[in-house]
């Protein structure tokens, strides 16, 4: 089974049935093969003959062999002899001959065309074919108009004949989510299938092999690693036939982690050997004009296999290439061999530089180069704050292996407590969403920084994070906050200060707390935090939030833009991630499609590349992918980031992925499965006690989802609950429109279709006057169906009309697509989606506990959904629903 290549199948079909002749391009070990065996089994199963053929390097006629074997060549009895002579001759039948080309062309399409109907070939490795089964396959396919299916490498030159106007496509690598679910089917958890794609480089054949010793992929820098068999293999095939040239440019590129295309011409690397490389699957070039490894244990590999005089080569042609200062003296340092007091001093000096250009790994890599080379003489107390440096700017980059290291050398030392503190807080900020271990860690710290009230203060700030995302307790996290200022207050830390009141208006707001908005003020008030310091948590990301809760979209959108660039400079992955994610919401909630893709998109690349914790991000993408990308997309990154956070124990983006998940399954009219996921967000919810509706809006959903399903109790209780609340907080008009539109939904389906109308138009109006179009236009669908409940037929081809403008205006067609309503009888009789398919069933003769069963509803829910039809219909019984359809269909 194939994982993540959905849309490549579909791709390949339709390019298959228009042109004729396909061809699948790619590196050694990327699924070509996969998917060729997929497609010819769809194939032959639809009853197509298929013939496969499967040529081997240095092996003449083994490709040709294959097609003629699958012809049924022991009937040639009664073909001219010289054609029986050629064939023979091809699979050594016979005295040794040698072979009559035309006559071989012509005994193969002889044997063809006895077939009961033309086949589809099928040529794998088409590069490995010699002259002579070229010859003959090209002829038969072109005399006999056969439709190609074939395979060849990246790099391999086209085949005459036979690719000559095929449609080519190049099979990509996986992607995280797709190989979280390729390695998840094989019990992999998705920490470790992260791992495996950092190391593979989203190889499928690379990734299998890591994948089966999952702890071949936790890469230990400057460390040798040894692998298995299976994947040493699969690395030297992707280097397989490597030049010279190309080898030197891998080889360079792994040395640089990353190398700046602009300097590729200084040390001596030809284009056409970054072209082969890219083709062969060696290298990468980055969104930012960087060539980098395409999988780190190829990067590991090359390093294993050069030697020491190659590597100090290839690290002296690099710093006297490098395009600054510290990356100069970071080549130069790599290849010291002695303590040096001086080199160590300036690479000191270097990674500040560093961090201030927003590059802490770098920095951190410096750093720890620095104490490498420091002498034994040089003071302790300078090795120990080089280590703390280094150990925070790997902590920002998220890089959990570097801080631990950090951490055991100042162990090593014996360096303060407080030092040691330092280290560890650096350690929680390299876990990302992954917390649920670190309470010992953080229990450490509260020891070690004792008497020291600027420690205490973050490390109460990272234990409200904690007691958040992992235990989902936003109370007793407020009870952290409120530490964490006071420390931070007796410190005299302003920035810590004003993180920590910014967090602490976060949790007031979750539980509903009055005081949220005049914390949040407060922490505005406080000096700005100087530059460099975390974007997350500090009280203008924190406005933005509340003002996106509030549905005050332009004033969200502007503070986010605001604090796009200093993210982007900071080269903190969490923050820009962040703000990106936050801008995507903000944006598609405007109805700003394209602008909230691009954002997405690179909070994804970002989130990829540096093996961030993805939960958060899959659920920011699955709402934008529903909203204006593919449906299918939607649900597979929701699927991910609801298992992604479960492993994590990340309570919060739990909730959202789950809720992400049954908005989706609401859309596509599974009003049963929308029923389960969003009755577990509102259980979630309730444990939480979080209570704010503004924050994430599930109420009106699950309301429309339980109408749906047939259940119009438990949506009318719910609506009356969650309008009391909306009220008691005082939250905005987005929330009450959401709100009326799920009442108008249950006011039409009980019956109440004029009062319907009313609350629907006002949904509709109020999001209008809010700026959030796509809302309005779901509203709008809603109201068309209340009109069509009333016969109103104009008035709800009209309405359908606006909802569909507002989606093609803003680019929201999938979401258009999902809810359009339906041409069948049953939706022009004015049904929703739930009805239609019991009314569909009643007239095939379904009995009720049959349609209980075939729709999962219990047999009194299917009574009453019928008992409420028959109303909204003018009908008394089944008879005669079934002749008012008979009418309706004529």
């Amino acid at each position: 089974m194939l994982f993540g290549r959905e849309e490549l199948l579909a791709e390949a079909r339709a390019a298959l049935a228009a042109t004729g002749r396909v061809v699948l391009t790619g590196p050694r070990g990327i699924g070509r093969s996969a998917l060729l065996d997929v497609l010819a089994k769809e194939l032959s199963g639809g009853g197509r003959p298929v013939v496969t053929i499967a040529p081997a390097p240095s092996t003449v006629h083994v490709g040709l062999a294959d097609l003629l074997t699958q012809m049924a060549p022991e009937n040639i009895g009664d073909l001219p002899s010289r054609q029986a002579e050629a064939i023979d001759a091809v699979l050594c039948r016979g005295d040794r001959r040698p072979i009559d080309a035309l006559a071989l062309r012509l005994g193969a399409l002889a044997l063809l065309r006895r077939l009961p109907a033309a086949p589809l070939l099928i040529v794998d490795d088409v590069q490995w074919l010699d002259p002579l089964s070229i010859d003959v396959i090209a002829f038969v396919a072109a005399r006999a108009e056969l439709p190609l299916l074939m395979a060849r490498h990246a790099t391999a030159e086209a085949v005459p004949g036979l690719d000559r106007d095929a449609t080519e496509i190049a099979v990509p690598r996986l992607t995280v989510p797709q190989m979280v679910e390729l390695l998840g089917s094989r019990g992999l958890t998705y920490r470790a299938a992260v791992r495996v794609h950092a190391a593979s480089g989203g190889h499928p054949r690379l990734a299998l092999a890591l994948g089966a010793t999952p702890r071949q992929a936790d890469r230990r820098p400057g460390a040798a690693r040894a692998v298995s068999r299976a994947v040493e293999q699969a690395s030297r095939d992707l280097m397989d036939g490597m030049t010279p040239g190309v080898r030197r440019l891998a080889l360079l590129t792994a040395l640089a982690g990353r190398l700046p295309a602009h300097t590729l011409h200084r040390v001596g690397v030809a284009a056409r050997d970054v072209a082969y490389a890219e083709l062969n699957g060696v290298i990468q070039l980055d969104p930012d004009d960087r060539l980098r490894p395409s999988a780190e244990v190829l990067a590991d590999l090359l390093l294993a296999d050069a030697g020491p005089e190659e590597l100090t080569a290839g690290h002296r042609t690099l710093s006297a290439a490098a395009p600054d200062e510290p990356t100069r003296l970071w080549h130069a340092a790599m290849t010291a061999a002695d303590p040096d007091a001086a080199l160590a001093h300036a690479l000191a000096e270097a990674r500040a530089t560093v961090r201030a250009q927003g590059r802490p790994g770098r920095a951190a890599e410096l750093g720890l180069r620095a104490v490498d080379l420091a002498p034994p003489e040089l003071d302790r107390g300078t090795v120990v704050r080089w280590l703390c440096d280094a150990a925070e700017d790997a902590g920002t980059a998220g890089d959990v292996t570097l801080v631990r290291r950090m951490l055991g050398r100042l162990e090593g030392v014996g360096a303060p407590a407080a030092d040691r503190a330092r280290a560890r807080l650096a350690a929680f900020d390299a876990a990302g969403q992954d917390l649920d271990d670190c309470d010992e860690l953080l229990s450490t710290v509260l020891g070690e920084a004792s008497g020291h009230p600027g420690l205490l203060a973050a490390a109460h700030l990272r234990l409200a994070v904690r007691a958040n995302i992992t235990e989902g307790a936003p109370a007793r996290a407020a009870v952290h906050a409120r530490h964490a200022v006071r420390y931070a207050v007796a410190a005299q830390d302003p920035a810590v200060h004003a993180a920590s009141l910014a967090y602490l208006a976060l949790m007031q707001r979750v539980v509903g707390d009055a005081e949220a908005a005049g914390t949040l003020a407060e922490a505005l008030s406080l000096p700005a935090a100087p530059y460099g310091e975390r974007i997350t948590n500090s009280p203008r990301h924190a406005a933005s939030r509340h003002a996106f809760f509030d549905d005050r979209l332009d004033e969200a959108r502007q503070l986010l833009l605001g604090l796009l660039p200093a993210a982007e400079q900071s080269g903190v992955p969490e923050d820009q991630v962040e703000v990106l994610r936050a801008l995507a919401e903000v944006e598609v909630r405007m109805g700003r499609c394209a602008s909230a893709l691009g954002h997405v998109g690179r909070a994804m690349v970002i989130t990829e590349r540096t093996g961030m914790s993805p939960g958060p991000t899959w659920y920011s993408a699955a709402l934008v992918e529903l909203a204006a990308g593919s449906p299918a997309r939607a649900r597979t990154l929701a699927d991910g980031a609801v298992r992604a956070s479960a492993e994590e124990h990340d309570r919060i983006y739990l909730v959202r992925a789950t809720y992400a998940r049954g908005l989706i399954q609401l859309a596509a009219g599974d009003s049963a499965g929308a029923v389960a996921s969003l009755r577990a967000v509102q259980d979630l919810q309730r444990q939480q006690h979080a209570r704010d509706p503004s924050m994430l809006r599930w109420h009106g959903d699950l309301a429309e989802a339980l109408v749906a399903a047939g259940d119009t109790g438990a949506a009318a209780q719910l609506l009356g609950q969650a309008r009391a609340l909306a009220e008691q907080l005082g939250r905005g008009a987005g929330v009450a429109a959401a709100l009326d539109r799920a009442d108008g939904v249950l006011r039409y389906a009980t019956g109440g279709a004029a009062a319907a109308l009313e609350v629907l138009e006002r949904s509709v109006d109020a999001f209008a006057g809010l700026g959030m179009p796509l809302e309005q236009a779901r509203s709008l669908l809603a109201l068309a169906s209340a009109q069509r409940r009333q016969r109103r037929w104009a008035a709800a081809r009209d309405t359908t009309g606006r909802a569909m403008a507002i989606y093609r205006e803003h680019g929201a067609t999938p979401w258009a697509a999902a809810r359009a309503p339906e041409s069948g009888v049953a939706d022009r009789m004015g049904l929703n989606a739930a009805d239609a398919r019991i009314v569909e069933l009643v007239a095939a003769g379904a009995r009720n506990r049959e349609i209980a069963n075939t729709l999962f509803l219990s047999v009194k829910t299917v009574e009453s959904s019928l008992t409420r039809i028959y109303r909204i219909l003018g009908v008394r019984s089944r008879v005669q629903l079934s002749l008012l359809l008979a009418g309706e269909g004529q």
